[in-house]
């Protein structure tokens, strides 16, 4: 085998495990605790769709610091009976559970598989809608229930 070979086989092998390396990060973080996605639809500027691993809102929620300084959820006595909603939710076929028309703003939280998604549709002067969408266990687990 030429030398120019064995250097080809090298670099490819490496790419190569590069690329598993990030299919299996990306799998793990996603199996760990799902991913949040929020997508931003804006008729006079550029559309978004930002997927958020909930890994990454775990960490910044348990570090604190600057960015979550002045949040403290305190559910109470209400943490248990959330948690049981979130289950129920969790267990319930697909469906609409709110839906609401104001003029020209329409909004809706709807629960599709596991994954609870609400949707805001703006259609006032700027007319952007924003959804956002995360399983119930995301959920139970930001909320600490």
């Amino acid at each position: 085998m030429t030398t120019t070979k064995k250097v080809l086989l090298v670099l490819g092998s490496a790419l190569g495990l590069c690329i598993l390396g990030w299919v299996v990060l990306v799998g793990a973080v996603y199996a760990w605790g799902g991913v949040m996605t929020v997508r931003i639809d804006n008729p006079s500027g550029p559309d978004l769709s930002i997927p958020v691993p909930m890994a990454v809102v775990d960490a910044a929620l348990a570090t604190g610091g600057l960015v979550f300084e002045n949040v403290h959820l305190n559910l109470g006595e209400y943490g248990p009976m959330l948690r049981e909603i979130l289950e129920v939710i969790e267990d319930c076929p697909d469906m609409t559970f709110v839906e609401v028309q104001d003029g020209g703003d329409h909004v809706r939280v709807v629960k599709e598989g596991g994954t609870l998604r609400i949707e805001v549709e703006e259609h006032g002067r700027d007319g952007v809608n924003v959804t956002v969408s995360l399983s119930t266990q995301s959920i139970a687990r930001l909320l600490g229930v």
